[in-house]
């Protein structure tokens, strides 16, 4: 099974053969390097002759701001970039010294000994400082630097250099899914809770106040008696999909990315700190989170709403401005389902950042928009995988592969 993680600056996607594809931009401390405008090879963005051990042969692969994962199919976890993002002090790359990377940043993948030996990794997410890894046995690993209790560990600042497992109220659960805010994490188990630690400034972990956390704990509130299978976040916004189907929000609402009205029917931007469901939409198989919009499926349709759509909307086919307390407003304060070059396909999975929109057909036809923005982008419109960059053109004719591609999950850390 392949997956697509974006961030702000740049994405991956991995094919069912094991293929990583990049585009966009990886991001180090003092050092910006880019990866493609288009998908192209992950060990063709690298310098030509290097050998990279983990090519072929990936499972999941994610762009952060400062640094890049991968998890080979043999569990393996691979990571590149800087070492100690700006304001970090732990080693987010988890290889052992807090001091590499600093100046010479790591830019091939290097294999996580320490701390994981006889470990089986199936998930990992990143957040701006910390780096969280799940292994097949639903234990929770860590590593990174925390300021405000994101690795969990009890301590609000705090530095690690190898993986730590985290105990405590972990042990006692099995965690299937993660994932990670800029400076928070969210665990589901198999029983359907969820757990969340680190910054709470905006009620991202869905514990009715604004209190950081420095140890995994049980989100209750609205969502209690409700089962999870799915979590996705943005810097300061969370989402949650139900095994009913049901889309459940909260975190920081100023963009009006919580979808949320008040009973005059205007929109409310205050923050929501116990996550609250989206009655305007229903049977939602998957959604993805920008920090100022959102973006589901339902029914095969995509729906997108809160602000900063106004770089996407011409191409969405969704109104241009919402007038709003005599104001425009570029964007949408409740969902609008997305026409354009979307209708007509049964879309299967969507990823959103701030320079992409990503949509997967159950026909696995991955529609790509990008969008310009400094010098990373010169292009905005939508692509069909037939249109992609001529790197991955072998990649045509492998309808097997292609036609199984899937969102797994997908970070974002940019505002």
């Amino acid at each position: 099974m392949a997956q697509l993680n974006s961030d702000g600056v740049g994405s991956a996607l991995v094919l069912q053969d094991g293929t990583v594809l990049v585009y966009g931009c990886l991001q180090t401390l003092g050092f910006v390097k880019v990866l493609s405008q288009r998908p192209m090879p992950l060990e063709e963005w690298f310098d030509p002759g290097r050998k990279i051990v983990v090519s072929g042969k990936a499972l999941s692969a994610e762009i952060g701001q400062y640094h890049a994962t991968i998890v080979s199919q043999k569990g393996e976890l691979f990571t590149w970039g800087s070492a100690r993002a700006a304001g970090g002090g732990g080693n987010c790359l988890g290889l052992g010294d807090s001091d590499i990377g600093v100046l010479q940043p790591t830019l091939t993948p290097q294999l996580v000994r320490g701390g994981l030996e006889g470990e089986c990794v199936v998930q990992c997410r990143m957040g701006n400082f910390h780096t969280v890894a799940l292994t097949e046995t639903g234990r929770v690993f860590v590593f990174g630097s925390s300021i405000s209790g994101q690795l969990g560990t009890g301590e609000m600042k705090a530095q690690i250099d190898v993986p730590q497992i985290l105990r405590g109220s972990l042990e006692a659960v099995r965690v299937v899914f993660i994932s990670a805010g800029a400076v928070h994490t969210v665990c589901t188990t198999d029983q359907g809770r969820m757990y969340t630690w680190g910054m709470n400034d905006t009620g991202q972990l869905g514990q009715g106040d604004r209190i950081n956390r420095c140890i995994p704990t049980l989100v209750d509130g609205n969502i209690r008696g409700h089962r999870v299978i799915f979590t996705a976040s943005s810097c300061f916004t969370n989402a949650a999909i139900t095994d009913k189907e049901e889309l459940f929000l909260w975190g920081w609402g100023n963009r009006g990315q919580l979808g949320r009205v008040d009973r005059a029917g205007m929109p409310d931007l205050s923050d929501c700190l116990t996550p609250e469901v989206l009655d305007s939409l229903k049977r939602v198989s998957v959604v993805a989170c920008h920090s100022e919009f959102m973006v589901a499926v339902c029914d095969g349709e995509v729906w997108v709403w809160g602000g900063s759509l106004h770089k996407f909307l011409p191409h969405l086919a969704i109104p241009l401005g919402i007038d709003v307390g005599g104001s425009q407003f570029q964007g949408s304060y409740t969902p609008v389902r997305v026409g354009g070059k979307l209708k007509g396909h049964f879309i299967t999975t969507v990823s959103c950042s701030k320079f992409n929109i990503v949509a997967i057909t159950d026909k696995g036809q991955v529609m790509l928009l990008l969008h310009t923005c400094m010098r990373y982008f010169c292009i905005l419109r939508w692509y069909l995988w037939e249109e992609l960059s001529p790197h991955v053109s072998h990649l045509k004719g492998a309808k097997t592969t292609t036609r199984k591609l899937h969102l797994q999950k997908f970070n974002l850390l940019s505002l």
